[in-house]
């Protein structure tokens, strides 16, 4: 009897303003070059108004590393992280970049 209420809850859009959302962006990039790619990709989010509340580096295969930016909570627009993404993926060393958003009510 409630499955279809269920089903009607699950399908209806998250309410963003009641939703804490946690905005990371993701590079991977040859180790030789992780701590100028570091210093470049805070550059660059700092730039576009996303400031970066934490990092982490994690050790993906032999020679490379994915660097991890957790962005401040901010109002944020898909187009500017993928012009940042865009810019960063065509740098000498990066093998990817992109970023990813996670919700949590």
């Amino acid at each position: 009897l409630l499955r279809p209420l269920v089903n009607a809850i699950n399908r209806s859009p998250l309410d963003e303003r009641a939703s804490e959302a946690t905005y990371e962006f993701m590079l991977t990039v040859d180790a030789a070059s992780m701590s100028d790619l570091r210093e470049l990709l805070v550059a660059k989010l700092e730039a576009a108004q996303y400031p970066v509340s934490d990092i982490n580096v994690i050790d993906r295969a032999e020679g490379v590393v994915e660097i991890v930016a957790t962005l401040v909570s901010t109002a944020v627009e898909a187009k500017e992280l993928d012009a940042v993404a865009a810019d960063l993926a065509r740098r000498p060393g990066v093998r990817h970049a992109t970023w990813d958003v996670s919700t949590k009510d």
